[in-house]
């Protein structure tokens, strides 16, 4: 294989796991990083997001998205004060695909997914992407990000460094996410 069909070979998963989380203030989670490509959607509430490589917290809010790429360590809290759990015993609370816990308080809702993902030849998508990926609601998105939105408030009215391109991307990627 080509040094190009190795960059944009597809990644094959090895598993794939979903939760609802639902943190009640005050929280607080604690990560050194898992082999794993993680998306989280902040559904309701807001948090904040920090990395060993980000310059400044990342304030999240209801609607945004952010991933987390390979083994990026993390900390993401309702407030800096709050005590952090680690996610192994974080996890320990999961009842099927849900998990709850904090304090009682204010609420923050997630709807998250990790890929363990087969490792394969150096030179692969995911060593060229950013580790870390915020896309805000507010700056907009493509009408598939937009349905996705518009479900999850129709529901509710219902009723929730070896890399290279290390650096932190804030923004949209490209102008159609």
């Amino acid at each position: 294989m080509d040094k190009l069909s190795n960059i944009f070979a597809a990644p094959r998963i090895k598993e794939a796991k979903f939760t609802r989380l639902e943190a009640s203030a005050p929280w607080g989670i604690v990560s050194p990083g898992e082999r794993v490509v993680k998306f989280v959607h902040v559904v309701g509430g807001s948090a904040v997001l920090t990395t060993p490589d980000s310059f400044e917290p990342t304030r999240l809010l209801s609607g945004d998205v952010f991933l987390l790429l390979d083994d990026a360590a993390y900390k993401i809290f309702d407030d800096e004060r709050s005590l952090l759990i680690d996610c192994v015993d974080v996890e320990r609370g999961r009842v099927g695909d849900r998990i709850e816990f904090g304090g009682g308080g204010a609420t923050t809702t997630f709807i998250s997914g990790s890929f363990e993902i087969e490792r394969f030849e150096r030179d692969s998508v995911l060593d060229v992407l950013p580790q870390f990926l915020h896309l805000k609601e507010s700056e907009g998105r493509t009408a598939a990000f937009a349905s996705v939105n518009a479900s999850r408030r129709n529901s509710r009215s219902r009723s929730g460094s070896r890399r290279r391109g290390r650096q932190i991307v804030r923004t949209p990627v490209h102008p159609r996410l």
